[in-house]
């Protein structure tokens, strides 16, 4: 979770220009080389393929800064749950392309408590929370104005 600031910056600096610090990236450092010490890199039978579940849950952090940073502009002319519900939708579609085979025939085995749980997690968590996130940088970016 350390490195998600650093990646939201380097997301903004892609694609909004802004300046990354050295604070920023001294704190990627550290997260990069923290998410090796949880991997235990010293012992011998350390394999970096270990690694792979550490990069999945940072390629999310890289996924939902460049989401941020690239919703930041597009929530200052348009309507954030619009935004969002396309970006759902678009996001589904595409992990369905990648992988819906699977992903059917998993679903097809889920019980009904499962399937609930999935979809309160699909509206609080995801919808819910990220049209607050939007709000609140919408707010945030109107009140630095002059």
């Amino acid at each position: 979770m350390a490195v998600e600031p650093l990646l939201t910056s380097v997301a903004a600096a892609i694609f909004l220009r802004e300046h990354i610090g050295p604070r920023r990236i001294a704190g990627f450092a550290l997260g990069m080389v923290g998410v090796l010490l949880l991997n235990e890199i010293w012992r011998a039978d350390f394999r970096w393929t270990g690694v792979t579940a550490s990069l999945i849950f940072i390629s999310s952090f890289i996924c939902e800064a460049a989401y941020s940073v690239v919703g930041k502009p597009i929530i200052m002319r348009a309507n954030p749950v619009k935004m969002l519900t396309i970006s759902l939708v678009t996001g589904t579609l595409a992990n369905l392309l990648i992988d819906g085979g699977q992903t059917f025939a998993a679903a097809r085995t889920l019980p009904l408590n499962a399937w609930v749980l999935l979809l309160a997690m699909a509206l609080v968590c995801t919808a819910f929370g990220y049209s607050v996130w939007f709000l609140v940088i919408r707010e945030c970016r109107s009140m630095s104005r002059p």
